[in-house]
């Protein structure tokens, strides 16, 4: 019977040429390696099954492997497999709250036994990993979001009362990061910026000083 290993192996396998891609590692952690051919950067590819043990030592060699890897500028898949499809047990919510980054060199990706060890990445298709891996090498799917670096954003500010003197006042409410620069924020074209950051839904250590 076909497993998580298995499947990974072959479909990665099957999206690689087998002259270029190097695998070391065994169940439940494997690592693959494809080098640079026709263009096509460096990939890395890290399997991680449902058995993998989170020792405090294999969580911080997995962040170091991504700081690695990422400050290389070459790109890191991480497959890691759970039972069910938003299933989230100590191995995901590690990977969620403390590896996941957003970096155009940087992928997480779950693998879900109830979806016949498809994957998705929008949550709502679900679909092998060869026709994926593929596709990232190519260019098909591409890194959409924040870059490392100083950005431009918008604060938006909201009209209120203060709760004790009942005297006008201005909020801070949240950042908006803007897909294109605007001589101003009162501008008919604002329905063009992405979606708000809400400042409660930041850390106190980013919302305490921008508020």
């Amino acid at each position: 019977m076909a497993d998580f290993n298995s499947i990974t192996e072959r479909e990665i396998r099957s999206a690689i040429s087998p002259n270029n891609v190097q695998m070391t590692g065994q169940a439940p952690t494997k690592r693959y390696f494809a080098e640079a051919l026709d263009g096509l950067r460096p990939l890395h590819i890290l399997t991680l099954g449902i058995t993998f043990r989170l020792t405090p030592n294999a969580k911080s060699r997995l962040l170091a492997l991504r700081d690695q890897l990422v400050a290389r500028q070459e790109l890191l898949m991480l497959i890691s497999e759970s039972e069910t499809f938003m299933e989230m047990n100590e191995l995901t919510e590690f990977i969620s709250d403390e590896v996941n980054i957003e970096s155009p060199y940087f992928l997480a990706l779950g693998c879900y036994g109830n979806k016949n060890y498809q994957i998705t990445i929008d949550g709502l298709t679900f679909e092998a990993l060869q026709p994926v891996i593929e596709q990232i090498r190519w260019g098909g799917i591409a890194f959409a979001g924040p870059i490392p670096g100083l950005q431009s954003v918008n604060m938006e500010v909201m009209k209120d009362s203060c709760w004790k003197c009942r005297q006008p006042m201005r909020t801070v409410t949240g950042l908006v990061f803007p897909d294109q620069q605007l001589p101003a924020w009162d501008n008919d074209r604002w329905l063009y910026y992405n979606p708000l950051v809400a400042l409660e839904s930041l850390p106190d250590k980013y919302a305490l000083p921008i508020q």
